[in-house]
């Protein structure tokens, strides 16, 4: 969720304080940031449960956080639909960290959201319109 000794509440107050976003923005922000830390066990043994050979600490701290959050939405944050919610962990993995990291980000959740049946079945990711934007 952050670099080694860094508190991500304190984080997340300073990036508010120099951004100085709407309130509904800060209010999703809290709201994402404390329910991913009050679920932060079972959100990694999630993505535990689906990265197959690979330990979870071994995942890229951005490629990490990212998952965490999504899974976060996924599992917690129910009014955000699923694939709002993957195709913004996609967009977030492509800019800020490798590469690869889209396809890898969207594989994972993809996953989790199938294993967990999340969603409900009520939206069906577009996965052609995934496609062209990896």
């Amino acid at each position: 969720m952050s670099t080694v000794g860094d508190d991500p509440v304190e984080i997340l107050a300073d990036v508010l304080e120099r951004t100085e976003p709407e309130q509904p923005v800060v209010d999703f922000a809290r709201e994402l940031l404390g329910t991913t830390l009050e679920h932060l066990e079972e959100i990694d043994e999630t993505i535990a449960k689906t990265v197959e050979n690979w330990d979870v600490s071994r995942i890229a701290s951005i490629d990490r956080s990212i998952l965490r959050y999504a899974v976060c939405e996924l599992r917690y944050l129910s009014d955000i639909p699923p694939f709002v919610t993957i195709d913004e962990a996609i967009e977030v993995a492509k800019e800020y960290s490798t590469a690869e990291s889209g396809r890898f980000v969207n594989g994972i959740l993809d996953r989790i959201m199938k294993n967990e049946q999340l969603g409900d079945g009520q939206e069906e990711f577009p996965r052609k319109e995934v496609e062209e934007i990896l």
